[in-house]
């Protein structure tokens, strides 16, 4: 199951046909045809009628269909701010992932794995800084936490997992910088600005000491980090002058920017919990993630 599976049901429920999903979603109709097959197969049911011109839903289909709708409803959409009076219990697993990650498809996949297969399931996913992490799983409010494994060390009393997965990390440049040309090198870039975002994850100066563990690890000159307090002057020194930055987050503005991957370069994802909110619904995620990243 993945998420081009999913999207050829969808499109098929919609269009009624292998010709006009194919169409829809410009791939090949053998394709449409394969996804469906693999999906059916991997849920043990059939999801469609085959007419001679015509795919309907079958009844198990219908009821698929609706729990697809439900999850992009309820899951999809990252929510910034957290409520606390939606409350905890044991078919809520409440999942903060760090500002500095984003909210990877992997994570998105495995949550949409795990609604599909526990249906009684509330997933809330939200995005929040060290410190929220930090506030939220202790008074309990947060099962678990998605952090890099570079900013662990700022979690105190929290019980770190072992590895998830890891995020390929991608160089940003604006479209005309000389490493927008092909494979960006590293030793080529040294005598740029090296732009770090400090985002209110921890403070600047605690910003400035990862960033240079971080930077001696990619071999970048110390002396060329740049400490900036938010996105908007990244984007600012990316636009007017020849400065990079280096995260596993891509989708900057496309128009201005190109994010290319950095071969052989990764970031470690960890999971952190307190452990008396470690329960059975946190290991299937975590399981899932994991799953999901051995498969990739």
């Amino acid at each position: 199951m993945n998420d081009m599976s999913i999207a050829c049901f969808l499109s098929v429920a919609r269009t009624g046909s292998i010709p006009g999903s194919a169409r829809q979603l410009s791939i090949t109709q053998q394709s449409v045809s394969r996804h469906i097959q693999s999906l059916e197969e991997e849920l043990g049911y059939a999801l469609f009628n085959r007419g001679y011109q015509s795919f309907t839903l079958t009844r198990m289909g219908k009821k698929y269909l609706s729990l697809c709708v439900d999850y992009d409803r309820r899951i999809m959409q990252t929510i910034e701010k957290y409520d606390p009076h939606l409350g905890n219990d044991k078919t809520r697993l409440t999942v903060f992932v760090s500002e500095w990650l984003g909210v990877p498809d992997i994570i998105r996949d495995a949550a949409r794995r795990l609604f599909l297969k526990e249906p009684d399931t509330h997933l809330n996913i939200y995005r929040g800084t060290i410190s929220e992490i930090q506030q939220y799983l202790d008074s309990g409010y947060a099962d678990m936490a998605l952090v890099p494994d570079r900013y662990s060390h700022q979690l105190s009393g929290i019980v770190m997992s072992q590895k998830l997965f890891e995020l390929p990390l991608y160089i940003t440049v604006r479209k005309d910088h000389p490493a927008a040309a092909g494979a960006p090198d590293l030793k080529q870039l040294q005598h740029y600005p090296f732009c770090v975002v400090s985002l209110g994850e921890v403070t600047e100066e605690e910003t400035l000491f990862v960033a240079h563990s971080y930077a001696g690890s990619l071999g970048i000159p110390p002396e060329k980090i740049e400490i900036l307090p938010n996105g908007r002057s990244v984007f600012a020194k990316l636009l007017y002058g020849d400065g990079y930055t280096i995260s596993p987050m891509k989708g900057y503005n496309e128009a201005l920017f190109t994010s290319i991957p950095l071969q052989g370069k990764y970031n470690a994802v960890k999971a952190a919990h307190a452990q008396k909110n470690r329960n059975g619904l946190i290991y299937r995620f975590e399981t899932l993630c994991m799953e999901l990243a051995q498969n990739e």
